[in-house]
Order: structure tokens, then C-alpha cells, then sequence
């Protein structure tokens, strides 16, 4: 009964910030709107599988859930010369393993925190 919306790749730079100002909950992997997201305050909950939330610092985040699976193979893709996923032939098992309904937990639950819980910060919110 929540509305929920995939815009991934659709918005521009400054419809991404304008959106994400007015977001209860972002759901994202490793990728730029999630970096812009944490240095807004967003309660987000990231997804994480070839890559790991240590890697950039955020296991202090208090905006920040870590959705990982935490596999012995992972984190495979530590830097750019890296080979990910060779140990699963390419299957991203650390991803796969993350069910749908794990994350629909993990978002309600992070959904239903008071909003007093939460510090957002909304620096562009009125931009176009």
C-alpha cells in the first residue's frame, strides 16, 4: 500500500536532489545517488555486494542501513583493477542472495522509525 518508484537513470542531477529532499526511504546499491544521499541525511538502505559500506567509511552512518550478505568472496570489487565476481562465475551471489523479502523487512521496519529519529538535511530542496 505504499508507493514506491524506480526512476533509475530518469531524473537529472538536480531532480535526483529535489526527489530525494522529499524521500522517506531511498533504496539503492553502490552508486552516486547513494554517496549524495548519505551527505543529505536520507534514510536510505543500501545494498551491498561486490562492493562493501566499510570501503567509503559509512559503517557510522546513522542515516545509513547496510543490506550485505557479508559472503567469505566478498567484498570482490576492492578497487578499479579489480576482478569482481570470479569466485560465483560471474552469478553476483552476493546480490541474488539479498531476497525481496528481506528488503521489504528491512524497509518497513526502517519506514516505520519516528521521523523525530531521523536527521535529514535538505540543502537543495526548493532548486530546480
Amino acid at each position: 500500500g505504499l508507493p514506491v518508484y524506480n526512476q533509475a537513470g530518469l531524473w537529472s542531477l538536480s531532480q535526483l536532489v529535489n526527489e530525494l529532499s522529499n524521500c522517506n526511504l531511498f533504496i539503492t546499491g553502490d552508486s552516486g545517488p547513494l554517496h549524495l544521499a548519505i551527505h543529505m541525511g536520507v534514510p536510505t538502505l543500501a545494498l551491498w555486494g561486490p562492493t562493501q559500506a566499510s570501503h567509503f567509511g559509512y559503517q557510522q552512518s546513522k542515516n545509513l542501513v547496510s543490506l550485505s550478505r557479508k559472503l567469505s568472496c566478498s567484498p570482490c570489487f576492492i578497487h578499479p583493477g579489480s576482478t569482481p565476481a570470479v569466485f560465483c562465475k560471474g552469478r553476483i551471489d552476493c546480490l541474488t542472495n539479498l531476497t525481496p523479502s528481506l528488503i521489504v523487512e528491512e524497509s518497513i521496519r526502517l519506514l516505520s522509525q519516528s521521523v523525530q529519529e531521523r536527521n535529514v538535511n535538505f540543502p537543495m530542496k526548493n532548486n530546480p
